[in-house]
């Protein structure tokens, strides 16, 4: 069930990257799709598989997402600092390093509930 959610994000992330324009080489937040897909996992917990994807034409570094409420010890890491909380409500995607056009991270959490996760600021790279 959790696969056939996870692969649809994918697909609709696919779609966007066939749609969407940059101007210019330059970048902006609304670059960034964030998709997130809930199931429960053996345990019977709420789990939930997030991606984020930069869906722009241009390579993209220090992508920082409003994650207010977030706490980091309901993270699954296969590998350490895909998701960091950086302060109060700003997380850091992959250590502020390169995303580039195409491609995306993912990472999982365990929570009661989803947060609602947004980009708030990247930098891009010509």
């Amino acid at each position: 069930m959790a696969q056939n959610t996870i692969l649809h994000v994918f697909i609709a992330v696919l779609f966007l990257l066939s749609i969407k324009t940059t101007l210019g080489g330059k970048c902006a937040p609304a670059d960034i799709f964030i998709g997130q897909t809930t199931w429960n996992d053996t345990l019977q917990q709420k789990r939930y598989t997030v991606l984020i994807a930069n869906v722009g034409q241009v390579s993209v570094t220090d992508i920082h997402v409003s994650c207010d409420g977030f706490n980091p010890r309901g993270l699954i890491m296969k590998k350490p600092g895909i998701f960091k909380k950086e302060r109060r409500g700003d997380c850091l995607v992959i250590e502020g390093g390169r995303i580039n056009s195409g491609d995306s991270v993912t990472f999982d959490y365990i929570n009661d509930f989803q947060f609602n996760l947004y980009p708030i600021s990247v930098q891009c790279l010509m």
